[in-house]
């Protein structure tokens, strides 16, 4: 596997290096410090150069059996980051996230945001700050999932890494709450066999959960797997359900689609990477075309977690 760290000195970047250090990785696993300057900057590369080789001594402590380099790049953050990421063909980015708030957030204008809508590859979005510290590496893992070929393969990219005997997972899917099926009632019949039809859903949306914990836990040799289905808009469940679980990474697939229509409407694996309240894994880029282009059924076509 290879590893982008993308790192600027801050307490975001901090982040991301907690976040790889929370990872159990295999030996051989490549890892790149990488961070981006103002061209023709001399003094801030060599500042960027001390502190990456910082990082870098730090890290071989922890996976001595890992191999480590740097690159200092010169220009955008964002683009440095992504192209980087594309020609090393890196397996995964990890980037810290200030966390900003007003316009800026709305527009997607920090460097984690716009490296999240352009990455070819799966994205971990690390929290900087005391409370979003997970205890002793990801111990509490929330899996988002729906019908789509993106929620599957985002579930096998967990079994990139090894995890701990204590880690507990959580599989999450979201169903559209009763009120928001009664926008056009005319009869009781009809509310009736709305509400009948909604229960139905939900105890179809747990029997399906409950057979996916017991298929993970098989395939992937995974414990402490538990379900949960919720109600109402996606990224609001989502981000609720890993609040209330105190959920240590938030694992989510995504469509891939890059562009001005995405960086404008946003998507829920942005808005949950925005809103969580702890680090979140966007998988993205590991989903062939023919696949994602196949007909999605099952159960989860009407919540439609995905981003």
């Amino acid at each position: 596997m290879k590893i982008v760290v993308a790192i600027d000195g801050s307490t975001s970047s901090e982040a991301a290096v907690d976040a790889l250090t929370n990872l159990q990785l295999e030996p051989g696993t490549e890892i790149k410090l990488i961070t981006a300057t103002e061209p023709f900057n001399q003094s801030a590369g060599y500042k960027a150069a001390e502190k990456l080789e910082g990082i870098a001594h730090e890290l071989h402590e922890k996976f001595g059996d890992c191999k480590i380099s740097l690159e200092i790049a010169q220009g955008d953050a964002k683009a440095c980051i992504t192209d980087i990421a594309k020609e090393w063909y890196a397996n995964l980015i990890i980037m810290g996230s200030r966390n900003q708030s007003g316009l800026k957030r709305m527009l997607m204008g920090s460097v984690s945001q716009g490296v999240l809508t352009q990455s070819q590859c799966p994205v971990v979005i690390a929290k900087a700050g005391e409370d979003y510290a997970p205890r002793n590496g990801f111990k509490r893992i929330m899996m988002t999932v729906d019908n789509s070929e993106y929620s599957k393969a985002a579930l096998g990219w967990l079994h990139e890494f090894q995890w701990g005997v204590d880690t507990q997972f959580k599989i999450v899917t979201a169903v559209p709450k009763l009120v928001d099926s009664f926008d056009s009632v005319e009869s009781i019949t009809y509310a009736t066999n709305v509400t009948r039809h909604h229960d139905e859903l939900i105890d179809s949306a747990r029997a399906e959960l409950i057979k996916l914990c017991s298929d993970l836990a098989a395939r992937y040799s995974l414990n402490n797997i538990s379900s949960e289905v919720g109600e109402g808009d996606p990224k609001d469940v989502i981000v609720s359900i890993a609040t209330n679980w105190s959920a240590d990474l938030i694992v989510m697939g995504s469509h891939g689609r890059t562009g001005f229509n995405k960086l404008l409407l946003g998507s829920v694996s942005q808005a949950v990477a925005l809103q969580a309240p702890c680090s979140v894994a966007i998988v993205r880029g590991i989903v062939g075309k023919s696949r994602a282009r196949q007909k999605q059924t099952g159960l989860f076509s009407v919540p439609n977690i995905k981003g």
